[in-house]
């Protein structure tokens, strides 16, 4: 019943309702106690805002995303706890608000661009947890996430299938990696969230630098900002095969600190890939540093 209006969020959407005392599936309807419970969505109007009514038969959260329902669902669940059953209108005033997580991947404790303890790897988040923290996001009304884990995330997950050159990693540890990421965003998805990662622009490994015999270490510097015909190949790659493993996947973050002249890379390398994405990922460009 949820599914064919929420679809993959209809699992977000049924943990509210068992938020809510008394709430049931009656056939192909709800019920609150003896009353009707409708889910309305509105003819006009857009972002994560909602209302809810009551009236002798009926209580009703109206909302135009799976964010704006399950706030109205879970305002239900405090009103019908508290017993101050009210009419409520909640207004949500900015369109975007984007929980930043920051996290190690397993086996970068001491890489460059970190911040989050190593202690808590990603690779470790069970489905409980996962679960739990984002019922804690979608309850506080965010409606997207972003992943930060330092300036060169792909090497830690991608399995650089047809690029095996690029890595230095082992398949094992790359796979974990992986596996924890993909279930973080596999549940965001499950709340209405959108889902993003975070990275700095233009940056390769150290293992391709190692095989073009640059002479370049990341030992004291980034590597980065390096104009090679190859370099702009693995560029291209990372983004393709990010999006093609990751279908959870919304969206990047792009700081450009490490390649302020990178606008031009980013035309003939994440452009590219993302015009041919159907649906095309969301994109933002975080303008530190540009110098275009």
């Amino acid at each position: 019943m949820l599914s064919s209006r929420f679809g993959e969020a209809a699992d977000g959407v049924c943990w509210a309702l068992q938020q809510i005392p008394g709430a049931a599936v009656d056939g192909n309807s709800l019920r609150v106690g003896d009353r009707r419970l409708t889910l309305n969505r509105p003819k006009k109007g857009d972002g994560d805002s909602f209302t809810v009514t009551w009236t002798e038969d009926e209580a009703a959260v109206t909302a135009r995303s799976t964010v704006g329902t399950v706030g109205g669902l879970l305002e239900v669940a405090r009103q019908v706890k508290s017993g101050n059953l009210r009419n409520f209108r909640q207004e949500i005033r900015f369109k975007t608000r984007v929980y930043k997580h920051e996290v190690q991947f397993e086996g970068r404790s001491a890489a460059r661009g970190t911040h989050a303890g190593a202690d808590r790897p990603i690779s470790k988040y069970t489905e409980a947890f996962c679960e739990a923290f984002f019922q804690q996001l979608v309850s506080h009304h965010f409606n997207a996430v972003v992943v930060y884990a330092g300036y060169h995330p792909f090497e830690w997950f991608l399995d650089y299938e047809g690029f095996e050159h690029a890595t230095d990693k082992s398949a094992d540890l790359r796979r974990r990696n992986f596996e924890g990421l993909s279930l973080f965003y596999q549940t965001a998805r499950k709340y209405g969230l959108k889902t993003f990662l975070h990275h700095y622009v233009s940056h390769f490994t150290q293992a391709l630098a190692d095989h073009l015999q640059l002479g370049l270490s990341e030992t004291g510097t980034r590597l980065a900002s390096f104009d090679h015909p190859e370099v702009e190949k693995y560029n291209r790659y990372i983004y393709r095969r990010t999006f093609e493993t990751i279908p959870a996947l919304d969206g990047l973050y792009m700081n450009f600190e490490s390649g302020g002249d990178a606008a031009g890379l980013m035309e003939r390398t994440l452009m590219q890939v993302a015009s041919q994405r159907d649906p095309r990922p969301i994109l933002w460009f975080r303008l530190w540093g540009v110098t275009d």
